[in-house]
């Protein structure tokens, strides 16, 4: 197998200048609370897409360079992708200018490309190894899914290079896929605000609650309902 850096020096980086041209749009989505409820709406109403298609390129790993050239832009893109798939941060890795003191030497050997690089696998990666005597029964997520993706800030170019295995070896659209995963970061960051505000669990697990579902525009096909209002 090459090495990733063997792989990178080999590609191309076409500028894009809308990273949701590229990238999936989020699973979730917020819909209006019907005229004719009858209950006071709280600040959220997610509902969850499921089916359509993952990404696929022509070209394997998908290789391009994206709008910016910070650290924080890279988070931009990278708050982006896990809206749909909750990516894991398996690395970091920073040569920024400075971190060497005025009286070390230059470590030898190749060149540093990139000020910085972070890395991300997807959570379906690996192999589950259950416990002798374990009682669980219910499926792993950890399927060695292949797909994973990396950005990094060229030195040479002063920009952003993406890097994106994206074939998965499961359907990340599927209900079976979402019921494995965990909550989006969105639907994780609504219920630390309803903890925040005073409301303990039974209050919290009220709202899940959902009359008026089926007044939700029957283009979206909703398998989660995120707590939505306040009894």
């Amino acid at each position: 197998m090459k090495h990733a850096a063997t792989i990178q020096r080999h590609l191309t980086f076409p500028p894009v200048s809308d990273i949701f041209d590229v990238v999936p749009l989020p699973f979730t989505q917020q819909v209006a609370a019907p005229d004719t409820s009858s209950k006071i709406p709280n600040a959220l109403r997610l509902v969850c897409r499921m089916g359509g298609t993952p990404p696929a390129f022509s070209d394997y790993p998908h290789s391009l360079t994206i709008p910016g050239n910070t650290f924080d832009d890279s988070e931009t893109f990278v708050r982006a992708m896990q809206a749909t798939i909750r990516w894991i941060h398996t690395k970091t890795k920073k040569n920024l200018p400075g971190t060497i003191a005025a009286n070390q030497s230059q470590p030898s050997g190749q060149r540093t490309e990139h000020w910085f690089k972070r890395e991300f696998r997807c959570p379906s990666s690996g192999q589950h190894i259950q416990p002798p005597n374990s009682r669980k029964k219910a499926p792993s997520q950890k399927i060695d899914c292949p797909a994973r993706f990396s950005i990094s800030h060229h030195i040479k170019t002063n920009s952003l290079r993406v890097v994106w295995w994206w074939d998965h070896n499961h359907d990340p659209y599927s209900h079976e896929d979402m019921a494995l995963k965990r909550r989006p970061y969105v639907v994780d960051q609504w219920l630390n605000d309803r903890v925040v505000a005073g409301l303990g669990w039974n209050a919290i697990e009220q709202l899940l609650r959902f009359p008026e579902l089926s007044q939700v525009s029957s283009n979206v096909f909703c398998i989660k309902v995120y707590k939505l209002y306040i009894s």
